[in-house]
């Protein structure tokens, strides 16, 4: 028997192109921060309930969060290399975080059929809350003596350094390691793997000769998937000597 209340969705959903790739634990379609400064671009697909009939007036009411955003009018017959139809969600709708769906009603001669949902995510917050990190933490022997060549020489030529577990942790977050000057570009670029493990950054051999001995200021910023950076972490001072 057919639930009289259970509304049929006759359209498939739109397509959010700009969307960053999903993948189990992720934001939904979350939105990068560079397709949030201009209108945001939606894909309709093809749909074939347009009557064959000439002079018919079709409208597109593109809509999110079920508010009407925007019209788009066609009259049949319409050209099939319209498709998939290129509308968009103005960006003064997209200022706020959050989840937001996007969807669409056609009226096809003043009968309405509605069409699926696509959510997508605004995140305008950095990792942490955008709170500076904690610092880097260094082996107990880095601590106490220093980057040396004989620490290099038995440990692989690379010294492992950890960064803490941050609020607001994700899979896919980027670290971008600093060493050498508080004004230094970073070094290393590290993806974090989870929300729940701390992540371990070699910082190599080469590296480290390359900047030379002295004393040494290490320090990282987060970077989210939609592009959100934070503060400068609190920095950790680390001694070489490569004498």
């Amino acid at each position: 028997m057919t639930n009289l209340n259970e509304k049929i969705l006759l359209l498939d959903a739109p397509e959010i192109p700009d969307a960053r790739p999903n993948f189990p634990g992720s934001q939904v379609n979350l939105l990068p921060l560079s397709a949030l400064g201009s209108p945001l671009k939606v894909l309709i697909p093809e749909w074939y309930s347009s009557p064959s009939d000439p002079g018919v007036p079709v409208l597109l009411r593109l809509l999110l969060n079920g508010n009407r955003v925007a019209d788009y009018p066609f009259t049949t017959p319409i050209d099939p290399a319209l498709f998939p139809f290129e509308a968009h969600i103005p960006e003064a709708h997209l200022v706020q975080e959050g989840v937001y769906e996007v969807s669409y009603i056609l009226d096809i001669g003043g009968n309405e059929d509605m069409a699926a949902s696509t959510p997508i995510t605004v995140d305008l917050t950095a990792p942490n809350f955008g709170n500076p990190g904690e610092p880097p933490q260094f082996p107990p022997e880095i601590d106490s003596e220093g980057i040396t060549p004989q620490y290099l020489a038995a440990h692989n030529d690379e010294v492992l350094v950890t960064i803490a577990i941050y609020m607001q942790q994700r899979a896919c977050d980027s670290i971008e390691f600093h060493f050498g000057s508080l004004a230094a570009e970073p070094v290393i670029i590290e993806t974090v793997h989870d929300a729940t493990s701390r992540t371990v950054i070699k910082l190599s051999g080469a590296i480290i000769r390359e900047i030379g001995s002295g004393t040494m200021f290490a320090f990282y910023r987060l970077r989210d998937r939609a592009g959100n950076l934070g503060q400068q972490s609190s920095f950790k001072q680390v001694k070489v000597d490569l004498s």
